[in-house]
């Protein structure tokens, strides 16, 4: 692990825990922090550290730090009074969803609220209230995008995603993991329904490790999992979290990311099981933006890994991917196999007329994929995560 790598980590520990960070060694390229910074969203919260520097030992960017950091605050806060607002809108409404990941972590844990980024605010809400829920959101002037398991609602500057189910992030017995979420939720201080600290990492982790095994995933997921564990270990049942985490073969992840807690980020706490060195993990989340490489024109590289396509060539996960790849997003292929080539037209003609891609950006996006792809796959081997 190179110097600037573990002095990124650093900072990422002193801006979650309002720690001074230590001083930067000598020779630290800190162009590097600031461009990797930015691939992973995480400039404004690095800065906050950075500002504990003494002037002498701060970047000669450091003003661009700081700018950056006003304007994550400035930005999230605008949307964060917005959560605020609809949150409201949506309780006068009879409608009571369950608040996840960020939502919840933002607030609680975050020493600076604001500067913990988040793309969209994610909550689910039973399936019976979804419509209920959308509706509401249109008569505030937003879009709905309905998707099978989740719909994405905008209005230009904030966007949410409304889940009646998480089985998207389950890939065994998503029905069964979903009910057993559901049935463990709870009223916070800060009057929003959450879920349990023991499932809210849980969760947490198996999402991440979604992202991991699929299109690869940043510090920010592992910055979460820190802050669940430092505020919450006394509430948590790790021996449960690891079998939920076993269930969907991402125990491995689990304990790279109790690993991590321990070594970079100096978590105190016991593990049932012996913790395999993360340094190489931590150098992984690192090589990529916020979830995966960002390509041009690409073509979903998460349609490149193996992950449901074991023993299916590269070019048709792509182009024709197998049933169980495709049948969360597409829930008529789950029920029935023979609309599975639907699917492929629908997937084709959403690429072409909706994403717009060209035949030379998809030409593009292929070859790209295809590397980053192979790429990965030989991150996770040696990783050991299956």
């Amino acid at each position: 692990m190179t110097t600037e790598q573990k002095y990124f980590i650093s900072l990422s520990r002193a801006a979650i825990f309002d720690e001074t960070p230590p001083a930067p060694p000598e020779g630290l390229d800190w162009q590097w922090l600031w461009d990797k910074s930015k691939e992973q969203n995480l400039t404004g919260l690095l800065a906050s550290a950075i500002e504990k520097l003494p002037d002498e030992r701060r970047p000669e960017n450091y003003e661009q730090w700081y700018m950056y950091m006003l304007q994550t605050a400035m930005l999230m806060g605008d949307r964060f009074d917005e959560l605020e607002r609809m949150t409201e809108v949506l309780r006068k409404n009879d409608i009571h969803p369950t608040f996840l990941k960020g939502c919840v972590l933002k607030e609680l844990y975050h020493p600076v609220e604001c500067l913990r980024v988040m793309g969209d605010f994610d909550i689910w809400v039973d399936a019976r209230r979804r419509k209920a829920a959308e509706t509401v959101f249109e008569r505030e002037g937003y879009t709905v995008d309905r998707n099978t398991l989740f719909s994405g609602i905008d209005n230009g500057e904030n966007h949410w995603e409304l889940f009646e189910s998480l089985e998207d992030d389950f890939r065994d017995e998503p029905a069964h993991w979903n009910n057993e979420l559901k049935s463990h939720t709870f009223v916070n201080p800060k009057g929003l329904r959450v879920l349990e600290p023991t499932y809210e990492l849980a969760y947490v982790v198996i999402h991440a490790a979604k992202h991991i095994t699929r299109e690869g995933c940043g510090l920010r997921n592992m910055l979460d999992v820190a802050l669940i564990l430092k505020h919450e270990i006394k509430d948590i049942d790790l021996n449960r979290v690891y079998e939920i985490c076993k269930s969907q073969e991402y125990e491995r992840i689990f304990l790279y990311m109790l690993s991590a807690a321990q070594r970079w980020y100096g978590l105190e706490f016991y593990s049932p099981w012996p913790l395999p060195d993360s340094d190489r993990f931590m150098e992984y989340l690192l090589s990529y933006g916020v979830f995966g490489r960002q390509l041009d024109g690409k073509i979903l590289a998460a349609q490149v890994v193996r992950r449901e396509g074991d023993g299916v060539s590269p070019l048709r996960r792509i182009f024709f991917p197998p049933r169980k790849m495709i049948q969360h997003k597409y829930q008529y292929v789950k029920r029935s196999p023979l609309l599975l080539p639907v699917a492929w037209i629908h997937r084709f003609f959403y690429a072409v007329f909706v994403k717009k891609y060209s035949v030379k950006d998809m030409a593009e996006g292929l070859v790209d994929s295809l590397d980053y792809g192979n790429e990965r796959e030989n991150w996770l081997k040696e990783l050991e995560i299956h």
